[in-house]
């Protein structure tokens, strides 16, 4: 009797085995899903900020355009703190363990960006270049602020 078990008892634990580390795996694979996903706000910002400037210091006849980006990056950082609530770190990141250390400062640096987009998005309806321009750079340093204290060169 014990024989017939014995033959029953090794694929119970392969599949054990092997359902475990699929369960790591998965757990990695997800990790790079959230990084990815991270990334792509990210990316999403950079663009809007190479729009917009390439419509203010390159003469692009969009200025109507600006708003609108304006708005996409101020809906970005909205989704920044959710996005980065996770602890994901496998994969290609350059995101630093300070988000999660100083986690409320990481927040406030989020709420800080989105102010200033919000701002930027105003500004932008009024036509008025050079508070356009001088927001601009306030959106583009609470980006470099973040950056500095949160993300590796």
């Amino acid at each position: 009797m014990l024989k017939g078990k014995k033959k029953y008892l090794s694929p119970i634990i392969l599949l054990t085995l092997l359902l475990s580390l699929a369960g790591a795996s998965v757990r990695a694979q997800n990790d790079d899903i959230y990084v990815g996903y991270r990334q792509m706000i990210m990316r999403s910002q950079a663009a809007r900020i190479g729009m917009i400037s390439a419509i203010l210091w390159g003469n692009l006849p969009f200025r109507d355009h600006i708003a609108a980006h304006a708005k996409t990056m101020e809906r970005n950082a909205e989704l920044m703190p959710e996005a980065f609530k996770k602890k994901a770190m496998e994969g290609e990141t350059r995101a630093t363990e300070e988000i999660w250390k100083n986690w409320d400062k990481f927040v406030a640096a989020a709420a800080a960006h989105k102010k200033e987009s919000a701002a930027l998005a105003a500004l932008a309806l009024s036509g008025d270049s050079a508070a356009i321009r001088t927001q601009m750079k306030k959106v583009g340093d609470s980006c470099g602020r973040c950056h500095f204290s949160f993300r590796y060169p």
